[in-house]
């Protein structure tokens, strides 16, 4: 009995490393940019989402894992700053504010040589107001994370990440709605 349990226990953690193997292989060969996309309609008026997104501090880009948020001093009269994440810090910067309708920002990890340029719009509706978030990233080799970050990202977390985004906007505004 013990023996089928420790063969069985071999087998799992040789297909584990089989998938990590393959993963790392993979991720090689994936073109290093990626895109996503997520917009969400809320009931409030540009100008309370427009203060929301200002709010890095109540709001930050890395959502639960922000373990910690450090101003550094603005860029062309514009907001940066770092997002502690534990294993890394995100530099985040904007880099264009056209309130309440129009914002671009960056984002630089300082461990994975990842970069991020994101363009955030919001649109009047009818009833409240269309949010769109556009991403447009780059996964450069030079570490290993970087062939597991691109795997990641075409798994689905290129979109994922501005919809997760998107929605703790709207639970801080008191919304129901889910990005999509």
């Amino acid at each position: 009995m013990r023996r089928k349990i420790l063969i069985g226990l071999v087998v799992l953690l040789g297909v584990l490393l089989g998938l990590i193997v393959v993963a790392g292989v993979v991720g090689n060969f994936l073109a290093p940019d990626f895109s996503g996309e997520a917009r969400i309609i809320l009931n409030k008026p540009p100008e309370a989402i427009w203060a929301a997104l200002n709010n890095h501090h109540k709001l930050p880009i890395s959502g639960e894992q922000c373990q910690r948020v450090e101003d550094l001093p603005p860029e062309n009269g514009l907001a940066v700053w770092r997002e502690d994440i534990g294993a890394s810090i995100l530099t985040i910067r904007v880099v264009e504010a056209q309130a309440p309708s129009r914002m671009v920002r960056t984002a630089a990890d300082s461990v994975v040589p990842m970069t991020i340029r994101s363009e955030i719009t919001l649109t009047p509706q009818d009833v409240g107001t269309e949010v769109r978030v556009r991403t447009n990233g780059r996964v450069d080799s030079g570490t290993w994370h970087a062939p597991f970050f691109r795997v990641i990202l075409r798994l689905g977390a290129a979109s994922a990440g501005p919809r997760n985004y998107l929605n703790s906007i709207a639970k801080d505004l008191g919304e129901s709605a889910k990005a999509e």
